[in-house]
């Protein structure tokens, strides 16, 4: 191998890998929620969850890469409205094998201490099982007390899911509203864990990147880093924050302050 040959093949190798955004977006997403009774404070539900870099240069071509994934996952959760806790009972994508691929959605009936549940793919995607034409997803059964998931048989699951008529779904928004009350950290959105870099770096993410940044990693900044700062510290943010935006005019500065009003709203509630 030539030298010039050598050095185009590191050259090549480390383009590839400095490809992605040093920018961490974070995702999460509600699925389906199970009916419940109006009084009850359990709601069992099915969430996405995702951490991801952003191709960018050469990755990033020609219809914008495909992103680093840091976390990918969907969960079915607990949430108790009266303790005002989250809780993730098991990964879906560890139950069913290949599924992370395929869109689909959950059904899901809560019954005591119990939650049953099922992913329905897409019609789309669902494979015919040559042997008996048929395709029914594994049904399973979550304990919330123990934590225990058991495969059950699909007919049993019906049974309960049909029978589950008369509770009602709640809201999306209000389900939504709910669980904007949670820090991210109860999501596993935890960033020194997902991706660790410097204070400042998350710091001059919070005050630089605006059009291109992400509402829940601002959010997550705010709660896990900004939040541990004295008084000055956060005051000499919002400094910056201001006079960077000073430094904007026309179309940009109205962009930065569109993309950044939840993110004074959350610094300066830290002053209050």
């Amino acid at each position: 191998m030539s030298k010039w040959v050598l050095v185009l093949f590191v050259l090549i190798a480390y383009a590839f890998t400095s490809c992605y955004s040093e920018y961490l977006h974070l995702d999460y997403k509600v699925i389906d929620i199970a009916k419940v009774d109006t009084t009850n404070n359990l709601i069992p539900f099915t969430a996405s969850t995702k951490a991801f870099r952003k191709a960018k240069g050469i990755a990033a071509f020609p219809d914008g890469g495909v992103s680093k994934y840091i976390m990918d996952d969907c969960n079915l959760w607990l949430l108790d409205k009266k303790a005002k806790t989250l809780t993730r009972l098991v990964s879906l994508y560890k139950l069913y094998a290949g599924i992370s691929s395929v869109p689909f959605s959950t059904e899901i009936v809560f019954n005591d201490s119990l939650v049953f549940f099922r992913i329905i793919p897409f019609t789309k995607y669902l494979k015919i099982d040559s042997s008996n034409n048929n395709y029914l997803p594994k049904a399973y059964c979550a304990n919330i007390k123990n934590r225990n998931v058991s495969e059950i048989d699909t007919i049993l699951f019906m049974q309960h899911y049909k029978i589950d008529t008369s509770r009602e779904f709640l809201e999306l928004n209000k389900m939504k509203e709910m669980l904007s009350e949670f820090e991210l950290k109860e999501w596993g959105f935890i960033l020194e864990d997902l991706y660790p870099k410097s204070d400042k770096s998350y710091i001059d993410d919070f005050i630089y990147v605006a059009k291109g940044g992400n509402q829940l990693t601002r959010r997550a900044i705010v709660e896990q880093i900004i939040a541990t700062k004295s008084k000055n510290e956060i005051e000499a943010i919002i400094t910056k924050m201001d006079e960077y935006k000073n430094s904007l005019s026309g179309y940009k500065k109205d962009e930065y302050m569109y993309c950044t009003e939840e993110s004074y709203y959350l610094i300066k509630r830290l002053l209050d």
